[in-house]
Parts: structure tokens; C-alpha cells; sequence
């Protein structure tokens, strides 16, 4: 049954559905439609609390450089200037490893709040759907890859006890 609305009119005179297709903003390449994001976006970004320099750098969020580079400067740096020496306890140099360790989480935990905000902004996602897909291929990949860090860690410290009570009991 022909539809009545159309009826009369030529092929070129019935409005056909537009690809809209974004404009670049070609100062920060992002497109200008994405400025505001939407809603159900919003909430806390595992992708860029587990994978904070490589999410980072993808997304174009560079302020999340920050948290290695505050890593490894106070890894890096706390051997060096907080040796303990005489009356300078062991029990301070724990304290400012803790403290240090305090910072680095703290900073995963704004740039997760932030993520989402951040990764919508880039410019890389063409629909909020798009963008939910990503994130979660973030998350699981930096999930997977946190979980089998914690196992090597602990690996590793069990296989070093287990190596100085072998060296002390002989």
C-alpha cells in the first residue's frame, strides 16, 4: 500500500534520513557535537583507574602522566634521600613508603571519576554505546592485567621468604 504522505511528490522532494557526519574542531581534534556528555555516561571509569598511563595517552588525557611520574620520582627518589641513619627509625622510611602509595591510589581514584569525562571529550567514540563497549575492553584488560601483577608480586615474596629461610637454616 503506497504511503499517503509521500503521495504527489517526485523521488527528490521526499526528505531522506542524513548521516550526520561530526565536524572537527581541528585546534584540539575532537568533534564539536561532544562537548557536552551524555547522562548515563557518567560514574567511575575502572579502564583509567587500572590503566592509568596507557588510558591516559590513548584518550588524550594527559594529566594522568602525573601518577607515574609521581611513582617513580618517590620510588626513585626514597631510597636515595630516605635512607635510614643513625636516630632516623626504619619505622619512618615505612611510613613515607605508605604515604607515597597512599598518593598514587588517591590520584587513580580522581582520574577514575574523571575518566569517563575525559575519554567522552577525546572524540573517539561515535555513540554512547560505542563508548560503553570500549570502556569495558578497558576495564577487563586492565583488571586482567592488575590481577596478574598481584600474582607475580606475591609469587615473588613467597618465593623470596622461602628462599632466605632455606639460606638461614643451613
Amino acid at each position: 500500500m503506497p504511503n499517503d504522505t509521500n503521495q504527489g511528490k517526485s523521488d527528490l522532494d521526499i526528505e531522506k534520513p542524513r548521516l550526520e557526519i561530526p565536524i572537527y574542531d581541528h585546534i584540539f581534534w575532537k568533534p564539536r557535537r561532544y562537548d557536552e556528555m551524555p547522562s548515563e555516561l557518567k560514574g567511575f571509569n575502572w579502564g583509567a583507574f587500572f590503566l592509568t598511563f596507557f588510558w591516559g595517552i590513548y584518550h588524550r588525557a594527559y594529566w594522568t602522566l602525573a601518577a607515574p611520574i609521581y611513582h617513580l620520582l618517590c620510588y626513585n627518589l626514597l631510597p636515595i634521600f630516605g635512607v635510614p641513619h643513625e636516630g632516623v627509625p626504619l619505622l619512618h622510611l615505612r611510613y613515607s613508603i605508605i604515604g607515597f602509595s597512599v598518593g598514587v591510589v588517591a590520584m587513580k581514584v580522581v582520574f577514575g571519576f574523571k575518566g569517563n569525562e575525559w575519554a567522552w571529550r577525546s572524540g573517539q567514540y561515535i555513540h554512547a554505546q560505542h563508548f560503553r563497549t570500549m570502556q569495558r575492553v578497558w576495564t577487563i584488560v586492565g583488571l586482567v592485567l592488575n590481577v596478574a601483577g598481584w600474582a607475580v608480586f606475591i609469587a615473588r615474596q613467597i618465593f623470596i621468604e622461602w628462599h632466605v629461610d632455606r639460606i638461614l637454616s643451613r
